[in-house]
């Protein structure tokens, strides 16, 4: 019986060691896992690409307790672009050249600009897109 744990908490052992090994290998060659339902579950990878609308980004919420890592988002709404906030305490708004509307294309409740508000550029780190995804 004996033999039988040591072998079984030798492979979860391993097991964690290669998952977190994998995430590092991930974070540092630019590949994001997303298993919010907010974008379609899978990896995503960072491009080299403008921030503009219809593009996903990673980035920072404003600074609250709540918030304390990056998130992944679709940008709907940009520079000049007059967009209706659904759900949210604006009814209509202007965006000025440095702020972002980001909500989830695939789930309608999903935490978004609905409960952060409008983002910064500043507060975005990088254009992503998939790479391998599924579910959506």
């Amino acid at each position: 019986m004996k033999k039988g744990l040591r072998i079984l908490a030798g492979s979860v052992l391993s097991g964690s060691i290669g998952i977190f090994l994998l995430s590092i290998v991930f974070r540092v060659s630019g590949i994001y896992y997303n298993n919010t339902p907010s974008l379609p579950v899978g990896f995503y990878k960072i491009i080299d690409e403008p921030v503009e609308r219809g593009v996903y980004v990673s980035f920072c919420p404003p600074q609250d307790e709540v918030f304390e890592m990056a998130m992944m988002r679709n940008i709907i709404s940009t520079d000049g672009d007059g967009h209706e906030m659904p759900q949210y305490r604006l009814k209509e708004k202007v965006l000025n050249d440095s702020e972002y509307l980001l909500m989830s294309d695939v789930n309608p409740n999903s935490f978004d600009a609905r409960y952060f508000g409008l983002i910064a550029h500043a507060q975005i780190q990088h254009v992503v897109e998939p790479v391998f995804t599924w579910g959506n």
